[in-house]
């Protein structure tokens, strides 16, 4: 089914945001332990904000209110090594 489709592609990027499209706030969680660097981008591949997250953390949530509405692009590297992408919506 679909459901077990994107839940698997969730795995796969080892996070999800939720929700997406977000509003002012939105939380990222994660699948994979490890260090994370998140940076959050504009589609021309401005950096606009940056996060990092510690080993045993699983989740962190962004202040979205001063970013305009669009889509950006969250990049998550885990411990230096693998890097992911996933598109986040903005709608004020």
């Amino acid at each position: 089914s679909r459901r077990n489709t994107m839940l698997e592609e969730t795995h796969e990027n080892h996070f999800i945001i939720s929700p997406n499209p977000a509003n002012t706030k939105c939380t990222l969680t994660f699948y994979k332990p490890g260090t994370k660097k998140i940076t959050i981008s504009n589609l021309l591949g401005k950096s606009l904000q940056f996060y990092s997250v510690a080993f045993d953390e699983n989740q962190i949530e962004f202040d979205l209110s001063k970013l305009n509405s669009g889509s950006y692009s969250i990049s998550v590297v885990y411990d230096s090594i693998i890097r992911e992408n996933e598109i986040l919506t903005v709608v004020h």
